[in-house]
């Protein structure tokens, strides 16, 4: 049995009213005759008799014809379907709650015939809308973000269609399971109302959306889906794919190095394409790709030189921003980046000798290759403002006041350490201090096992053999063994210290190939020793948030106490007592703030402890590790197991040392805040100078829109903003708000013109945020109808519980298991056909009569 759509079935209900007047007509045109008798008609009798047949017949095809065109016409009003078992029933107007999932992610830009593929989805959705019955309710949900939207369904049209206007584009990515999670939420919300639910998702189907397993698991616990197909044909597109700074940050004394990867999808190639790099907003270069094959990837190298230092041992952030010529998606044409500008960052050296080195005397020590890496001699050998500022120091001159705001501590060549040397380097590299230690010269394996390792307690990533392998070429004997680093070309790409721009991973692989290895030590790789070492961090550190939240609370009580005026001599001492022990468990003596590395504080113990497991990055041919890693606390320890001047190997004299150099800076760069992030981002704290704590804060987004701030305590003495909702890619502008004396102050750096447009009556703060969208967005090919079935269909299952919508195809009120929804188009074709063959009948004896004239 057909069914009709909610309020449709009085048309079809009419329509059979009316079909029966064509025959209440021909009954009454009967009772209208009266038989008389003429016997001058009888000789007409035998004419007659021969036509009456022909007329009857004629009389009741058309009296067919019209009763069938009213009742099809009425029919087709009533926009009739057909419904396979189990599919929901709608009575007559009965009120419906639609889902309308929202695809607002990256590609959701595409534009053709003159709109974006999110204003195609506006409008479907709208259609939908103004179809529902009186009393329905409509939930509008982008899946990506954006701005503020209720999770409540609208209770009428007009609220529901402007929320649906308010829907943006954002440069994010969109999951279908993240969408029936979405609907999932969209239905608890209104769990106590009792009404149809209809669930429709608007997108373009991209198959990056639809990667992972079966979507059957979750479409079993929501109704009927509608899989609204909204993809653009025959796209092309042209991205930028990657944006980055080679070694993280920059200084005045060197060339900064920009890598930009070009990418090109689509049918044809495309010529001659520009590549823009501007810096602060103002373009600084441009190089140009001939030609651009399909699926294609071009990768670009900017140079450019920063002249503006900032002071020594700070940061100065500037903007970088590489971008192509507009195409249909103009959202992946282009990246940003923010770039920390260094000057002079103190680093400490700690080597065999500190400042009592001489080169006269023939005493180099082990670190002075490094120190000529990061900080380069003149030629009157006097150190110009380079990347950092070098401390020479010996091990035992190691104290908290230079360490505080050292971003990088280098040990090398030294014989062994002391317990208070341990202790210390440990507490700061569990703030966010960067530490790496080196073997050659008098280096001791055995007496770094037993003071720096102490069952995983130490600063070791992993506990060390108690005698080297090989031996210098002043101790060769018979047995004399030298031996390489183990590096393929595909080792390159899965090692962010390995890759080099513009260079072939075969070159970079027999670069590294090249020094010579006589001696290293040792480190024991044991699972056993390994998992003592997690399930040991795992206890610290379940047991220091035991005693950190008792030390919390006692603080907290004392400081209310305090607010109110009533500490005595005894509760200030019991306070200050609770922040010495604090501050012994959790060292917080660290002048700068490796912001990035805050996380975790949410994951379970063993979760957090996982993280401390060492990793091996690089190895020996004989297959010693290298370079072994391990993260502590907030910071992080590299071990290196050969040395870095003295006859342990000639590294210093191969091309190889760039490995080296790359290492040092990437551990300096760390420990900066972290201003590069993802659209997708968690929220991130700005930190802000305590005497700026009462100044009014507003953030500038990409777009030139403008949030205020709230200024927030981060710490003890620690204040800080936070930024959140990177939908959009560019720069984001954190700045204070001044009077309209101080709008002439100088700014850091000129924003760009539709990044960080903002009045003249305020001043920028020095901070910017820069986000990226997903690199996967950009690729717009999109699953078909098949594809989608296999996601959403279970095996076995015989009536599926979605429905596919293609373009131009309408979207059910009634579920997504029907048919014939087209049926109406059908009846309307066969009520013309109807009046056409009544015309044709009627016709017909006149032309007839007009062939008989005219023989």
């Amino acid at each position: 049995m057909p069914s009709f759509l909610p309020g449709y079935a009085m048309f079809a209900l009419a329509g059979a009213v009316a079909a029966a007047g064509p025959v209440v007509i021909h009954l009454l045109n009967r009772r209208r005759f009266r038989v008389i008798s003429w016997a001058a008609m009888d000789f007409l009798r035998e004419a007659v008799k021969r036509n009456r047949r022909i007329l009857k017949l004629r009389d009741i095809l058309l009296l067919i014809l019209r009763t069938a065109a009213v009742l099809l016409f009425g029919l087709a009003l009533a926009r009739p379907y057909f419904a396979s078992s189990g599919s929901g029933q709608l009575s007559p107007g009965q009120p419906i709650h639609a889902i309308l999932l929202v695809d607002n992610s990256m590609s959701m830009g595409y534009r053709q015939a003159g709109q974006t593929l999110l204003d195609d989805a506006k409008a479907k959705g709208q259609e939908l809308i103004d179809a529902l019955p009186d009393g329905s309710r409509v939930s509008v949900i982008p899946l990506c973000g954006g701005g503020a939207f209720s999770r409540d369904a609208y209770r009428t049209k007009q609220d529901a269609e402007e929320a649906l206007k308010k829907i943006e584009v954002t440069d994010r990515a969109m999951t279908s399971a993240r969408a029936m999670d979405l609907a999932k939420e969209a239905m608890q919300q209104a769990i106590d109302v009792r009404e149809e639910k209809r669930i429709i998702l608007l997108g373009d189907q991209q198959v990056e959306n639809w990667k992972g397993g079966s979507l059957a698991p979750q479409l079993k616990d929501l109704p009927e889906l509608q899989v609204v197909d909204l993809s653009a044909r025959n796209t092309e597109n042209t991205s930028v794919s990657e944006f980055r700074l080679l070694d993280g940050l920059a200084d005045v004394s060197t060339l900064a190095r920009f890598v930009a990867k070009v990418t090109h999808q689509g049918r044809a190639p495309r010529l001659h394409v520009q590549v823009t790099l501007s810096i602060d907003g103002a373009e600084v270069q441009s190089k140009t790709i001939d030609s651009l094959n399909p699926e294609q990837t071009v990768e670009v190298i900017f140079e450019y030189q920063f002249t503006d230092p900032p002071e020594p041992g700070q940061v100065r952030w500037s903007s970088a921003k590489v971008s192509l010529p507009p195409d249909r998606l103009e959202i992946d044409d282009s990246r940003s980046m923010v770039v920390p500008v260094v000057a002079a960052l103190p680093v400490i050296f700690v080597d065999q000798y500190g400042e009592t080195e001489d080169a006269k005397r023939n005493r180099l020590g082990e670190t002075r290759q490094l120190r000529a890496l990061l900080a380069p001699q003149n030629v009157h050998g006097q150190t110009q403002m380079h990347l950092v500022r070098v401390l020479k120091r010996r091990i035992d001159q190691l104290d908290v006041k230079e360490l505080r705001d050292a971003r990088l501590v280098v040990i090398a060549g030294v014989a062994r350490p002391e317990i208070d040397n341990v202790k210390l380097l440990r507490e700061y590299v569990r703030q966010g201090g960067q530490l790496v230690i080196a073997a050659g010269a008098e280096f001791d394996p055995a007496a770094w096992n037993e003071q720096a390792w102490l069952g995983g307690a130490g600063i070791l990533p992993l506990p060390l053999q108690l005698q080297s392998f090989g031996h210098t070429p002043e101790e060769a004997t018979s047995d004399f063994k030298v031996f390489s680093l183990k590096v393929t070309p595909t080792d390159v790409p899965n090692s962010a210290y390995l890759q080099l721009p513009d260079t072939d991973p075969q070159d970079v692989a027999d670069s590294l190939r090249e020094p010579t290895f006589f001696k290293a030590v040792v480190p024991i790789e044991d699972n056993a020793v390994i998992d003592k070492l997690v399930s040991g961090e795992a206890k610290r550190i379940e047991q220091e948030r035991g005693q950190l939240a008792e030390i919390n609370a006692q603080i907290q009580s004392l400081s209310e106490t305090e607010l109110r005026g009533q500490l005595d001599a005894a509760d200030r001492s019991a306070l200050e007592r609770a922040q010495r022990k604090r501050d012994e468990i959790v060292p917080n003596w660290l002048l700068f703030d490796s912001a990035r590395d805050r996380e975790g504080g949410d994951l379970a113990p063993a979760e957090l402890a996982t993280r401390t497991k060492p990793k091996v990055q690089l190895r020996y041919d004989n297959q010693i590790p290298f370079l072994v890693e391990r993260e502590i606390g907030r910071g992080r320890v590299l071990f290196f197991t050969s040395g870095f001047l003295s006859s342990w190997n000639d590294l210093p004299t191969k091309n190889a040392i760039w490995l080296i150099d790359r290492v040092l800076r990437s551990r300096i760069e760390y420990t900066l805040p972290e201003r590069n992030v993802d659209t997708a981002s968690k929220p991130i704290v700005v930190p802000i100078n305590a005497s700026e704590r009462n100044e009014q804060f507003y953030l500038v987004r990409p777009n030139g829109k403008e949030q205020l701030l709230e200024v927030e305590r981060v710490g003890r003495e620690e204040f800080g903003v936070t930024v959140s909702d990177f939908a959009q890619r560019g720069l984001y502008r954190v700045a204070i708000r001044k009077p309209q004396s101080a709008a002439g102050d100088a700014a850091v750096g000129k924003p760009d013109k539709a990044e960080a447009a903002k009045p003249a009556d305020k001043k920028s703060h020095d901070e910017l945020i820069a986000a990226n969208g997903p690199v996967e967005e950009s690729k717009l090919t999109a699953i078909d109808e098949a594809g989608a079935a296999a996601k959403l269909k279970a095996d076995g299952e015989t009536a599926p519980h979605y429905r596919w919508v293609a373009r131009g195809e309408p979207i059910s009120l009634t579920g997504a298991e029907v048919w014939g929804q087209d049926t109406w188009w059908w009846l309307i074709l066969m009520v013309l056909s109807c009046l056409f063959i009544e015309l044709a009948i009627l016709a017909w004896p006149a032309m007839m009569r007009e062939r008989e004239v005219a023989q």
